[in-house]
């Protein structure tokens, strides 16, 4: 698993592979794994730092007393989103979750022989998530303090590149975006969530029309949003997930009229849209 997962690393000074260890090839800055978790990130800008101090005092969401990895599959199991997620992804993928938290969807989905690496600013959000991985046994997990700014991860190298609730805590969400997209193959599978509560977002990125912008500005073909962009449709099968909707609405125009209060309401409002990068 370690060789697996160092594959899918990067130097984010110079974006350079790493061989042995995490001595970078192109630089040859040597990085740490403190508590197992390596530290790739940059000095990062006050903002970044702002929500990384935010979180570490206050790591969400956290683990119940005897927890399990069964408990844990269950828990996952009551949400919509993660059984989409599960049931659409390949066995065989690799995945990277940026912003993961305390790392409950990573593992949820590093089962088969997926390969995840999750990845966040947070240190003590992803000290929990290290030891919810060795408790459950799980080595087909990886996670990592980097910052999307300038990731510590390989471009063009993830089947799936998931980033939920997160965009809106960054300081420029398009360059971000762009940041994220890089991460996947030609042909790899981006989504995003942005929470729709207007209490939570910035008026930009309740814009639907503004992610299908990020989308073709990036060379990622929009796939689909959950909940559906057609008025009054419910949420796709597990096996439409990542298969083109047949609407092509604009999304701003559609959300000004959806009610969210039956849809993934208990997914804390998020807007959730699915893309293909391009493979040329």
């Amino acid at each position: 698993m370690q060789r697996r997962a160092l594959e899918l690393l990067a130097c984010p000074s110079c974006r350079g592979a790493f061989r042995t260890g995490l001595r970078c090839e192109g630089c040859g800055r040597e990085y740490a794994a403190p508590e197992g978790i390596p530290e790739l990130r940059l000095d990062a800008d006050p903002r970044t730092e702002a929500v990384r101090a935010f979180y570490a005092d206050a790591p969400f969401p956290g683990y119940p007393p005897r927890d399990s990895h069964a408990a844990l599959r269950a828990r996952a199991g009551r949400s919509e989103l993660a059984r989409l997620l599960d049931g659409s992804i390949a066995g065989d993928a690799r995945i990277v979750e940026l912003g993961c938290g305390t790392g409950q969807m990573s593992l949820f989905l590093a089962s088969a022989d997926r390969v995840v690496v999750g990845a966040d600013l947070s240190r003590p959000s992803l000290r929990l998530a290290e030891a919810a991985r060795l408790r459950f046994g799980i080595d087909r997990a990886l996670f990592v303090e980097t910052d999307l700014r300038a990731p510590g991860l390989r471009e063009g190298t993830f089947d799936v590149v998931l980033a939920n609730g997160v965009l809106h805590h960054t300081p420029d969400p398009p360059s971000s975006f762009a940041a994220m997209a890089r991460l996947a193959r030609p042909g790899g599978t981006v989504i995003v969530g942005l929470y729709n509560a207007v209490a939570r977002i910035p008026h930009r990125l309740r814009r639907g029309g503004e992610v299908r912008g990020w989308f073709r500005d990036n060379g990622v073909e929009w796939l689909r949003a959950v909940p559906d962009t057609l008025l009054g449709t419910d949420p796709p099968g597990s096996a439409d997930l990542f298969q083109p909707a047949g609407d092509d609405w604009v999304v701003e125009d559609a959300l000004a009229q959806i009610s969210w209060a039956g849809k993934l309401a208990h997914e804390g409002g998020l807007f959730v849209a699915v893309g293909r990068m391009g493979k040329d």
